[in-house]
């Protein structure tokens, strides 16, 4: 277990680490292309950052691209009159971020370019200007998607960005010149870290939040807009969410807003009778209420849980991803992989006003209550074990790609090493009824149908 050892953080790095050094519980290890030993790999309590390096090391340029586009970074459009920046990035947090010419990010080699990455000049340091600026903004979000997706927590990506707004990784390096700023980011991640476990003793409770979508279809099967019962309603309990169809923003999706709260039963509740209060709003018969991935084609769904009382880190983000997203992957209808990779993408995470953050990733779970059920206990639990558990799994380049092209046997292969996971956290016991049933279905090879009304499943009136 981590917590108490992270309060006295030693942030390594593999780089420096000396022939024979033993690591200690509570470390927080980058490591590097190079392997470690079995001794130092399997050291239980230690934080392990940068798992993909000795991978990349492996990846040309063009290899990256590939699977960058597999993951839904890169897409089919060619970008044009492009501005490069590279992007320096600590644990989700921006180092620098530098403006290059064309010559630089395309032609250049990291290990030939330290002594220029150390002498940039002042007008092409953009890192003072994102606060302010939301193209700069969305340029260092895809540094840390592709970092991520990489297993990289601390690297730098060169990233373009096209004159009308898009971005997209070019290439990235787990390789950073260890200057002032970097050793800045250092500290404030091991402050940080330190401040929010004491934070986090000193709460009640985590706190769990969502906002699921429901899509409203009628006798043919067409989507019916929620807008009609429901108007905008953006803050109420009961309201709609918005998609951009041809530049007009249109409502056509049912959301449900359930007040945070500290237990799963008490979410579910509240999930149960805000989706009675809309049936009884809707009072059609001849409507059905659908959720899952994309129970109606081009139209995908999520469910997007919130969490607040415990750090945002790549441990929980990988949990989250390992013990939900991919178990959900495993039962979801065939249609579900057309949702990916333009949504439901690994570690997708907004942080919120409120100090907390929504996790992005996962359909919406409202297909039935066995599922809901099963994504709020486990929530909790990768919440409450993120910096507890020796180790977290992790998803590999090829697992990862495996989750979003849908091959199902691939994935089926990580499925043990999750029930393990599963089985020793903290509250398992606890919450073994909420789980449960899950892992039978998943077992047992069971799809969820998104054609069905999801109201039959939850004990609602039709």
């Amino acid at each position: 277990m981590m917590t108490a050892e992270v309060l006295n953080m030693i942030i390594r790095e593999q780089r420096y680490l000396k022939e024979g050094e033993l690591l200690q519980r509570g470390d927080v290890l980058i490591q590097s292309e190079k392997q470690l030993t079995k001794q130092q790999a399997e050291m239980a309590g230690v934080w392990y950052m940068n798992a993909g390096a000795p991978r990349l090391a492996k990846c040309s340029r063009e290899q990256l691209q590939v699977y960058w586009k597999d993951c839904g970074l890169i897409g089919n459009r060619t970008l044009s009159h492009n501005r490069f920046f590279r992007v320096t990035i600590f644990h989700f947090q921006l180092v620098q971020l530098i403006r290059l010419t064309d010559k630089d990010a395309l032609t250049t080699r990291y290990q030939e370019t330290d002594s220029f990455r150390t002498t940039v000049k002042a007008e092409h340091n953009y890192t003072e200007r994102v606060s302010n600026d939301k193209l700069l903004q969305q340029v260092v979000k895809a540094a840390i998607a592709s970092l991520y997706v990489l297993a990289l927590e601390v690297g730098e990506v060169i990233v373009q960005l096209s004159g009308d707004g898009l971005v997209q990784p070019v290439s990235a390096s787990d390789r950073i010149v260890d200057d002032h700023s970097y050793q800045l980011a250092k500290q404030q991640f091991a402050e940080t870290m330190a401040l929010n476990i004491v934070n986090h003793k000193q709460m009640l409770s985590i706190m769990l939040g969502a906002d699921p979508e429901v899509a409203i279809v009628n006798a043919t099967g067409q989507l019916v807009s929620a807008s009609y019962f429901f108007g905008e309603n953006k803050g109420a309990a009961i309201g709609t969410d918005s998609i951009r169809v041809k530049g007009k923003l249109i409502y056509p999706l049912l959301e449900l807003r359930p007040r945070p709260t500290s237990e799963p039963a008490q979410l579910l509740m509240q999930i149960q009778r805000l989706l009675m209060q809309a049936s009884e709003r809707i009072n059609n018969s001849s409507m059905r209420l659908v959720a899952g991935a994309m129970p109606i084609k081009g139209i995908a769904l999520g469910g997007h849980i919130h969490l607040s009382g415990v750090p945002l880190t790549s441990r929980l983000l990988r949990l989250l991803d390992s013990l939900i997203t991919i178990p959900l992957a495993l039962i979801e209808a065939e249609s579900g992989k057309e949702r990916r990779p333009r949504y439901g993408r690994l570690g997708d995470y907004r942080r919120q006003a409120y100090g907390g953050f929504e996790y992005r990733t996962l359909p919406s779970w409202l297909i039935s209550p066995m599922v809901a059920k099963a994504v709020f206990a486990l929530t909790k639990m990768c919440a409450e074990d993120a910096l507890q558990l020796d180790t977290v799994p992790q998803l590999s380049m090829d697992m990862m790609r495996a989750y979003y092209q849908a091959d199902y046997a691939q994935l089926r292969s990580f499925w043990p090493q999750i029930k393990q996971t599963i089985f020793r956290m903290t509250r398992y016991k606890e919450y073994e009824s909420y789980i449960d049933p899950l892992i039978t279905a998943i077992d047992q090879q069971k799809r969820w149908d998104e054609r069905l009304d999801i109201r039959k499943k939850w004990r609602i009136p039709v």
